[in-house]
């Protein structure tokens, strides 16, 4: 019996996977990256384009196999996100994988310790840190007052040691939770092999995720994780058109939940989970995991879209107008009770804590007065809120002081070399 290869690197224990269609300008940038950082993982691109783009990728993709580890696989362009992710995470053989965005750049030293993170610590499933976005917001021009950057999302560890207290603490929509994390590959594979047949939507991820939970720990850690790009008027990439079960024609959680298969399809996936819930704990859990996903999605409805105010008749300004101080009132109640969630009351007191800490140690001052890329107060505030600090900011970043200065002045000099500010529909002529 022949003893399995040690591997000798940290990254060789991950594979990164990248779906991409009709995107070869994003694509190339990113992997031109992967080898200036030189990111040694395996990689696995799974396309969908078509067209001339289809012939773009593939051309992409024969130049960089030379110097990267790259498996590449072509798929129909009318392939459901899940089965295309599905197909991808089949073919991953490495203990860990990550899902990442033809339009991101994970940072080499982030992706070594949170592998180690995770091979020390058995009850930790997936993994991840902050996320920077960088976009485009007018005309190049000379400096950089025409880029702005900003923290993507908040996030939290979710460590309970109780299952379903675990996915009680899921935000919705789940993506501020950041599923692109590093994932031990056999919960990765099986979350998508439950979701594979189904149309890809909002509670396709609540379920993935709430899969994934029952395996351990979903942790957070105060490391810069990856960088991305987020979409302009000047960059107008997205294919939306991609999503088309997922986002709806408004994007709204709301025109998820009025989809003809919604009721059947989160019952299914209540079962699917509920089932894995229940091998630990001899009960069947489907049903309070149901409840827990309507608890949630009811919570979010009428906290974001004040879903009760449609219930008052339209002449009823007097009406309306008091049901919005309530619903204020109410507010502040979740916010002590829902101690969790964004704006919790914990939340607060460590914004306000850290706030002064910024002001104290001079960079909230020094980055409102001299900040070389575009910023604003509010900007600031949100940063310090989901981070704790502002030392994702791209000016502390891209100063010698800071951890990652090196390999952010990588990407941010990528991205501002090649911001790629073509459109989608002008590519594809």
């Amino acid at each position: 019996m022949t003893k399995k290869k040690k591997p000798s690197s940290q990254q060789e224990l991950l594979t990164i996977i990248i779906p991409t269609k009709n995107r070869p300008y994003l694509l190339n940038r990113s992997l031109r990256y992967f080898i200036q950082a030189e990111i040694s993982t395996k990689i696995i691109i799974i396309d969908s384009s078509d067209g001339l783009l289809l012939d773009k990728t593939k051309l992409i993709y024969n130049d960089f196999c030379v110097n990267l580890d790259i498996d590449y696989c072509h798929v129909d362009a009318s392939m459901e996100y899940s089965n295309k992710i599905s197909i991808a995470a089949d073919m991953v053989d490495t203990p860990y994988s990550l899902l990442v965005g033809d339009d991101d750049f994970p940072l080499k030293s982030t992706i070594e310790e949170l592998l180690l993170k995770l091979e020390n610590d058995k009850s930790i499933v997936a993994a991840y840190g902050e996320r920077v976005a960088i976009t485009q917001i007018n005309e190049k021009a000379q400096g950089f007052k025409w880029v702005k950057s900003y923290t993507n999302y908040g996030g939290i560890s979710i460590t309970n040691s109780n299952i379903l207290d675990r996915i009680r603490r899921l935000p919705i929509p789940v993506w501020q939770q950041y599923p692109n994390a590093i994932i031990r590959t056999t919960p990765f594979k099986k979350a998508y092999q439950m979701v594979k047949k189904l149309d890809y939507t909002q509670y396709s991820e609540f379920f993935i995720s709430s899969y994934i939970l029952t395996y351990g720990k979903w942790v957070k850690f105060d490391v810069l994780f990856t960088v991305c790009h987020q979409e302009n008027k000047f960059c107008r990439f997205k294919d939306r058109y991609l999503f088309t079960h997922y986002i709806g024609k408004g994007g709204s959680v709301l025109d998820g939940v009025s989809q003809d298969k919604w009721s059947k399809t989160v019952s299914l996936l209540c079962d699917i989970v509920g089932r894995k819930i229940s091998t630990s704990c001899s009960q069947d859990m489907s049903n309070k995991l149901r409840t827990i996903y309507y608890s949630k999605l009811v919570y979010y409805l009428e906290y974001n879209i004040m879903l009760s105010n449609n219930l008052i008749d339209s002449n009823r300004v007097i009406l309306r107008a008091i049901n919005n101080v309530f619903r204020k009132i109410s507010r502040s109640y979740w916010i002590i009770v829902l101690y969790d969630k964004s704006g919790g009351i914990y939340e607060f007191i460590k914004f306000f804590l850290n706030f002064g800490k910024e002001i104290l140690n001079g960079r909230f001052i020094k980055l409102v007065l001299n900040s070389t890329t575009d910023i604003n107060i509010k900007g600031l505030l949100i940063s310090i809120k989901r981070t704790g600090s502002l030392k994702y900011e791209p000016d502390s970043l891209l100063h010698n002081s800071s951890k990652y200065y090196k390999e952010y002045q990588m990407i941010f000099n990528t991205w501002t070399d090649n911001p790629c500010p073509q459109r989608l529909e002008d590519v594809q002529k």
